[in-house]
């Protein structure tokens, strides 16, 4: 994905790994790069065990699959993933 496609106001999920608690936040900040490549700024919901962080819209993936291939994405696109399990039930 690209920051155009993340607009800052965007909610995120963040799968998390082994050394980060997963974690909703919002798109606070772009940096456009130039000589280095796009990053945007992640603040996490109050609570989240972490401070606000960079990362590459590179990062993203469009559809959550549920595991950890899939580790950025919008909110939205979680929520898609999750309705569809639920409605499996």
């Amino acid at each position: 994905m690209n920051l155009n496609e993340l607009p800052i106001g965007t909610r995120i999920y963040n799968g998390g790994d082994m050394a980060n608690v997963p974690h909703f936040g919002t798109i606070t900040a772009h940096d456009p790069g130039g000589r280095f490549p796009a990053q945007l700024q992640i603040t996490p919901d109050a609570g989240a065990e972490r401070e606000a962080y960079w990362i590459t819209p590179a990062s993203f993936s469009r559809k959550y699959s549920g595991h950890c291939g899939t580790r950025f994405v919008t909110e939205a696109a979680y929520k898609e993933f999750r309705e569809k399990i639920m409605q499996s039930f």
